[in-house]
C-alpha cells in the first residue's frame, strides 16, 4: 500500500511538473490584431492581411466586431468573407466582441443580464460553428475605474456602474456557453487593473481566461512598474485561469527606426512571455499602421494610433513595406515555436 501511494504520488508530481512548464513547441499560440471590420486601413485588403499573417508563421488574428445590442454583426457580409478566407489560408480568427457602451447607462441589472444573455446567445448561435475562442468586452477595466487610481482592488473602480455591467458581463458569457458549451471565453484588462477581475470574480461571471494587455511604458511583465512585481504570477495565483496576452507593443508604436531600447524591451517581454508556465499566447497590437489616425482635419485625430502596425503602407491600403518590428517578430517566432 505504501509502494502503492509513492507510485500515485510521483505521479501525480510529475503531471504537476509537466502542466507547469512552458507550451510545448508548436502549441504556443502567436497572433496578430486587426479591425478588417471597423477602420479605414483594413477597409478592402483582407488577402493581404492573411498573406502577411501566414507570411510570418501567425496563425491567429484577433478582430474587433461592430455587433448591436441584439448579438448581431453589423457587416455580417464582410464577416463572412474574412471567416472563409482566412479558414482556407487556415488562420483562426478570435472575435472581440465590443460593448454597446448603452449598458453604462442602464439602471437595472435584470436587464442588463437578459439583453448580455440574448447578445451572447444571438451571436453564438450564428457563428458557434467558426470560432473556438471568443474575447467579451475590450478594456472595459478602463470604463469602470475612478481617477487616479492603480486599479488593484475593488474599490478603485465604480461599484454602482459595475452592478449593471457585471450582469451584463454574466449574461453575455452565459448566452454563449448555452449555445456553444466548448467556447473558451476571454476578458481582458489593462496593466495591473486586477481589482476588475476580482469583480468578475465577485459576480460569478463564467469565462475561462484572463487577457492582459501590456505596452512597454508598464516596464517589463515580470517586474511591473511602480514595483508591483510579476504580472503574471501574480495573475495565475489569485484567478487560477490561463493567461493570453492580447495585446502588447511598444507604446506609440514604431517606424522603420526601432530604438535600440524599444528592441531591447521587446525581445526581453516576448522571451519572458514564450517561457512562461502560465501564458499560452500572444498578440502582436497591430498589423497595418492607420494613418488616418495622424489627419489633423479627422475626427479621430489620435497620432499615438498611427504607427502601431508591423507593416506600414508604401501604396495607400494596397501595397505594405515591412517595419524592422515585423522582421524581430517573425524571427522570434521562427526561432520559438
Amino acid at each position: 500500500m505504501y509502494m502503492l501511494k509513492l507510485v500515485l504520488c510521483i505521479g501525480l508530481f510529475s503531471v504537476h511538473l509537466f502542466s507547469m512548464a512552458q507550451a510545448p513547441r508548436g502549441t504556443f499560440k502567436y497572433g496578430v490584431c486587426g479591425h478588417p471590420l471597423t477602420q479605414e486601413a483594413y477597409s478592402n485588403n483582407i488577402d493581404l492581411q492573411l498573406k502577411i499573417l501566414k507570411s510570418i508563421n501567425s496563425k491567429f488574428y484577433r478582430i474587433d466586431l461592430p455587433v448591436d445590442p441584439a448579438g448581431h454583426v453589423v457587416n455580417a457580409e464582410r464577416l463572412n468573407e474574412i471567416i472563409q478566407k482566412s479558414t482556407k489560408a487556415s488562420i483562426k480568427l478570435v472575435p472581440v466582441l465590443v460593448f454597446n457602451k448603452t449598458v453604462y447607462e442602464t439602471n437595472s441589472s435584470d436587464a442588463a443580464y437578459k439583453n448580455g444573455l440574448e447578445y451572447g446567445k444571438n451571436f453564438s448561435r450564428t457563428y458557434k460553428r467558426y470560432f473556438d475562442y471568443y474575447e467579451v468586452g475590450n478594456e472595459e477595466d478602463n470604463n469602470l475605474i475612478l481617477p487616479q487610481r492603480h486599479g488593484t482592488n475593488v474599490a478603485d473602480f465604480d461599484t454602482t456602474k459595475a452592478v449593471y455591467v457585471m450582469a451584463y458581463f454574466k449574461g453575455v458569457c452565459d448566452g454563449i456557453k448555452q449555445e456553444d458549451k466548448s467556447a473558451r471565453l476571454i476578458i481582458n484588462h489593462t496593466w495591473i487593473h486586477w481589482g476588475f477581475l476580482e469583480l468578475l470574480k465577485q459576480y460569478k461571471v463564467n469565462y475561462d481566461i484572463v487577457g492582459c494587455h501590456w505596452y512597454s511604458d508598464m516596464a517589463d511583465l515580470q517586474n511591473a512598474g511602480g514595483s508591483f512585481g510579476n504580472v503574471t504570477n501574480h495573475l495565475y495565483q489569485r484567478f487560477a485561469k490561463r493567461i493570453w496576452i492580447t495585446e502588447f507593443n511598444i507604446r506609440n508604436g514604431s517606424t522603420y527606426s526601432l530604438k535600440s531600447t524599444d528592441n531591447a524591451w521587446f525581445l526581453r517581454n516576448l522571451r519572458f512571455i514564450r517561457r512562461n508556465k502560465y501564458v499560452d499566447a500572444l498578440f502582436i497590437y497591430e498589423l497595418f499602421d492607420e494613418p488616418a489616425f495622424a489627419n489633423k482635419q479627422s475626427t479621430h485625430y489620435n497620432p499615438g494610433e498611427a504607427v502601431y502596425g508591423l507593416g506600414a503602407w508604401k501604396n495607400k491600403y494596397s501595397l505594405v513595406n515591412q517595419k524592422p518590428i515585423l522582421g524581430v517578430y517573425k524571427k522570434f517566432i521562427q526561432q520559438n515555436p
